[in-house]
């Protein structure tokens, strides 16, 4: 388990800002109270102010060791059998790594490893690691989520890779 306080966790949220409006006024402090909220443990942890805890995020560990260029070859059950939506964010530096890091992840990298043809990926302008909470880029994920929960499609489309905009019109990318 990992653990950040509200201040990790605004610190990590400000490096994936890219636009000017992609995070509304006050939204850190939202989500941190809905946070805190949800977690009993986690909101009584934490540096104390006034004497009273300020609570942590409490998030697992990422293991890299199931979901990579490797892994989603397995029995070539990814994007056939079990078809796939990838919504990436564009200034996400939490799954997109730098080339030489470790651990290095990229979602386009991975996308491209994945074996069969019933795969799609969104990349979303305008939007960091954070994205259910950033406007508008919210609105779009819910969208997209939507359509391929309903339909195993997008607009009819099972395959390809696409840039959404901040509007949420997209474009196919060769």
């Amino acid at each position: 388990m990992n653990l950040t306080s509200r201040e990790g966790f605004e610190r990590a949220w400000n490096r994936e800002l890219g636009c000017p409006e992609q995070r509304e006024d006050g939204i850190v402090d939202t989500v941190w109270d809905a946070i805190t909220d949800s977690d009993t443990f986690g909101s009584n942890w934490g540096a104390k102010k006034y004497g009273v805890p300020q609570g942590v995020l409490r998030f697992r560990n990422a293991f890299w060791w199931g979901w990579n260029k490797t892994g989603v070859k397995v029995k070539n059950i990814l994007g056939d059998k079990v078809p796939v939506l990838i919504v990436y964010r564009e200034h996400d530096k939490t799954v997109n790594s730098t080339p030489g890091t470790v651990p290095f992840l990229s979602v386009p990298d991975l996308y491209k490893a994945i074996p069969g043809t019933r795969e799609l990926m969104f990349k979303v302008a305008c939007s960091g690691h954070q994205l259910q909470w950033e406007e508008p880029a919210a609105a779009h994920l819910h969208r997209l989520s939507r359509k391929w929960l309903k339909h195993t499609a997008v607009d009819g489309h099972t395959t390809g890779r696409f840039e959404m905009d901040e509007d949420g019109d997209y474009t196919p990318v060769p």
